[in-house]
C-alpha cells in the first residue's frame, strides 16, 4: 500500500473541499472521491503533514454520504479544512525520469519527437559577452549544432568516453526541456529489436515509424518534412549547382539522406549471427571480430555489468583500481556493436568509421541514452562498499576513474608486435606506450572537456563550435568549464530502471528521487518545491512514513543534526545556500545494538529557496 502526501487543497466559491493536491512528480490533484475509493480498498495511505507529525487521513460514513478527516487527535494545522489553496502553493520542481521509451505512452513518445523536430527551428543565442552591437546569428539549429559538436569535438576509444557523451546527453536533453519541462531523453533497451519492443504491458511497439522516430532504411517522415536531411540540393555535400562540397562541410545544412538498414533476417541484436558480418560491419572485420556469434551480440545488462562489480565467485570486486577501465572498455565494445546492428547513418554506412554520422540520426540520443544509464547503473551499485559511512567510491572525484586518473593504465591498446620484432623491443615499446597513453588518460579526465570549454579539441584543426568557441569573425564565445572529474557529470541521472536495483542501490540523489530501494533496505523519498522559502535559504523537511520506526537523522552540512523518532513525526530546519559548498547530507538511522549511516553529497544541483523533503517511507 502507497503513502500520499497532501500538500493542500481544491475548493469551491463555498468552501467546500473537492480534490486535494499531492507532493508528487507532476503535482497530481486527486478527488475526492477517488480518495475515499483508495482508502476503502487500502491502495493508498494518504498524510497531511502540515503539522510537527503527520496525520492520517480516514473516511468517515454516515447517512449523509462519505467524508474525509484527519484523526481525531491530530495537530490542528494537519485539519484538512486548514490545508493551504492548491493555486497557493510553490511549485514543485519538474524531476523528469528517463524511462525505457517503448512502455512510455504513444502521446509522450509523439511530444518527445515533436521537440526533437522543434529543435531544427531553434538557435543557440548569441553570447552576451560580445561586444559587437550587432552579432551574427549562429546559422546552425540546435538540432544540427548537436551533429557538429560530435563532428568537431567527439571522443571515442579513450577514458572520457563515458563522460563526455554523459555531458553531450545532458545538454541535448536540457534542450528538450526547454520546449517541453516535462520531457526526458528517453532510452532504448538495445537488447530489444526496435520495431518489437516490449511495451511493458504485454504488446509490442514499433519504435521505426512515422509515429516516432521514422522509418528502417530511409527515414522518411517527419524528419525529411522537418528538414533533417535534403535529398536535394542544396544539402551538406552538394551545392545548389550541383558541384561537390569539399570540407569542411556547412554545418547549417542538411545532410541529402538518413538512414537505417537493421539485418534483413530480422535477427535483435542478442541474436544475430556471424553470418550476418559482412551485412553490418565494413568489409575486413574478419581481422578484428572473433568467428563466434557472441562477438556480434551485446550483453544483458546483468552480463555486461556483473565482471566489473563482483570477482569469480561471487565477493565485491576491488576497488576502485582499475574496475573503471574494464567497465568502460566493456560497454564501449557493446556500444560499437550496437551502432553496427542499427546500420546506415548510425553505423557509418559501413564505413571504419561510424562517430563521423551517427548523430545525423535523432535515434542515436535513445541509443546513447542508454549508454549513460548502464554506466549509471555500474556506479549506483553498492558493490564493493566496505563501510556505510562512506559515499559510493563510484560517484566520488578522487576514487571514480581509478587508478587511471593517477595517470595509469592496465593495458595499453593498439600495440601489436611487429613483424620480426623481437620480445625485448616489444616489451620496451609496450612500456613507453602504457605510460604514454596513462598519461594523456590521467591529463585528460582534469582537464575541461570540448566543446563546453571554448577551445578545440586536443589536435584538432576545427575551433570549438559556437556558442562555446568564438563566432566566424574571432568574437568570443560563452564557454562553461566541464571536466570529466566534476560532479556535475559523476552525478547519475534518474532512470526508471537500474541494474541490480532489486537488490539495493546506493544512496544518491537520483536513487532518492526515483524513490529507490538503499542498500540499507530504506526507501526514502525526495520531493523538491522551489520558492519555498528566502532566496538565501533551503529548507530541509525529514518525515517519517506510517510504518517507520525508531530514531532517524540527517546531518547537514553546517553539522546541525535534524532528527526525529517515531511514525509520522516530522522535524524541519534552514540552512544558508553559501554554507552547503561541497558538503554532505548524512542520513542516520538507529536500529537495536548499533546506528547505520549513509551518505549523499554533490550539493550543486540545488537551487536557492527550495524545500526538500525526504519522507522515510520505509526502513
Amino acid at each position: 500500500m502507497g503513502v500520499r502526501h497532501i500538500r493542500g487543497a481544491v475548493r469551491d466559491r463555498n468552501g467546500v473541499t473537492l480534490a486535494l493536491c499531492l507532493r508528487e512528480p507532476g503535482a497530481p490533484v486527486v478527488p475526492v472521491g477517488q480518495v475515499i475509493d483508495d482508502l476503502d480498498a487500502r491502495r493508498h495511505t494518504y498524510l497531511v503533514d502540515a503539522g510537527s507529525r503527520a496525520a492520517k487521513v480516514r473516511v468517515v460514513h454516515d447517512p449523509d454520504g462519505a467524508y474525509l478527516r484527519t484523526d481525531p487527535d491530530a495537530d490542528p494545522a494537519n485539519n484538512l479544512d486548514s490545508l493551504p489553496r492548491c493555486e497557493d502553493l510553490p511549485p514543485l520542481a519538474q524531476q523528469p525520469v528517463r524511462r525505457d521509451v517503448a512502455t512510455v505512452g504513444a502521446e509522450e513518445r509523439r511530444r518527445l519527437r515533436d521537440a526533437i523536430l522543434e529543435l531544427n527551428h531553434r538557435h543557440y543565442p548569441t553570447p552576451k559577452v560580445t561586444v559587437d552591437p550587432m552579432p551574427t546569428p549562429d546559422p546552425v539549429s540546435i538540432w544540427f549544432k548537436q551533429d557538429e559538436v560530435h563532428q568537431a569535438t567527439h571522443v571515442h576509444d579513450e577514458a572520457t568516453f563515458l563522460a563526455w557523451h554523459r555531458a553531450l546527453v545532458n545538454e541535448f536533453e536540457a534542450q528538450l526541456q526547454q520546449i517541453d519541462p516535462t520531457l526526458a531523453l528517453h532510452y532504448w533497451d538495445w537488447t530489444t529489436h526496435p520495431e518489437r519492443a516490449p511495451d511493458g504491458q504485454g504488446g509490442l511497439v514499433n519504435l521505426f515509424d512515422e509515429g516516432f522516430m521514422g522509418a528502417n532504411g530511409t527515414i522518411g517522415s517527419p524528419f525529411l518534412e522537418g528538414g533533417f536531411y535534403s535529398p536535394d540540393p542544396p544539402n551538406r555535400y552538394v551545392t545548389k549547382d550541383g558541384h561537390f562540397r569539399s570540407v569542411p562541410f556547412p554545418a547549417d545544412l542538411p545532410p541529402p539522406r538518413i538512414t537505417r538498414a537493421l539485418p534483413v533476417s530480422g535477427h535483435g541484436p542478442r541474436e544475430v549471427t556471424m553470418a550476418e558480418r559482412d551485412e553490418l560491419w565494413p568489409p575486413g572485420s574478419s581481422e578484428i571480430l572473433p568467428g563466434v556469434d557472441e562477438a556480434m551480440r551485446v550483453h544483458t545488462d546483468e552480463d555486461l555489468l556483473r565482471p566489473f562489480l563482483f570477482d569469480r565467485v561471487g565477493a565485491p570486486a576491488p576497488r576502485p583500481g582499475v574496475a573503471f577501465e574494464r567497465f568502460w572498455r566493456r560497454l564501449y565494445i557493446d556500444h560499437g556493436l550496437i551502432h553496427r546492428f542499427i546500420g546506415g547513418t548510425i553505423g557509418g554506412d559501413r564505413t571504419s568509421d561510424a562517430g563521423h554520422s551517427s548523430f545525423e540520426d535523432p535515434f542515436v540520443f535513445l541509443l546513447h541514452s542508454n549508454v549513460d544509464r548502464l554506466w549509471a547503473s555500474w556506479q549506483l551499485s553498492p558493490a564493493g562498499l566496505e563501510a556505510r559511512a562512506e559515499p559510493p567510491w563510484r560517484l566520488e572525484p578522487a576514487w571514480a576513474y581509478g587508478q587511471l586518473l593517477d595517470g595509469k593504465v592496465e593495458v595499453a591498446t593498439g600495440t601489436e608486435p611487429f613483424p620480426g620484432e623481437t620480445q625485448e623491443a616489444y616489451d620496451a615499446r609496450y612500456d613507453a606506450a602504457l605510460a604514454l597513453q596513462g598519461a594523456k588518460a590521467g591529463r585528460e579526465i582534469r582537464s575541461t572537456m570540448s566543446p563546453w570549454n571554448g577551445l578545440p579539441r586536443p589536435g584538432s584543426p576545427n575551433a570549438a563550435p559556437r556558442p562555446w568557441g568564438p563566432s566566424a569573425q574571432g568574437k568570443p564565445g560563452a564557454p562553461r568549464q566541464l571536466r570529466p572529474i566534476d560532479r556535475a557529470v559523476l552525478r547519475p541521472p534518474p532512470y526508471d530502471r537500474y541494474t541490480f536495483e532489486a537488490d539495493g542501490l546506493a544512496a544518491a540523489w537520483a536513487t532518492l528521487l526515483t524513490v529507490k530501494r538503499l542498500s540499507t533496505h530504506d526507501i526514502v523519498r525526495l520531493t523538491v518545491e522551489r520558492d519555498a522559502t528566502d532566496a538565501d535559504h533551503i529548507e530541509v523537511v525529514l518525515q517519517l512514513g506510517p510504518d517507520v520506526s525508531w530514531w532517524k537523522g540527517i546531518r547537514l552540512p553546517d553539522w546541525t543534526m535534524l532528527d526525529t523518532e517515531g511514525a509520522l513525526s516530522r522535524a524541519t530546519t534552514q540552512h544558508r545556500v553559501d554554507e552547503l559548498g561541497d558538503g554532505q547530507f548524512i542520513f542516520h538511522k538507529a536500529i537495536p545494538g548499533r546506528r547505520i549511516v549513509f551518505r549523499v553529497a554533490d550539493m550543486e544541483w540545488i537551487r536557492p529557496g527550495s524545500r526538500l523533503t525526504f519522507l522515510w517511507e520505509d526502513d
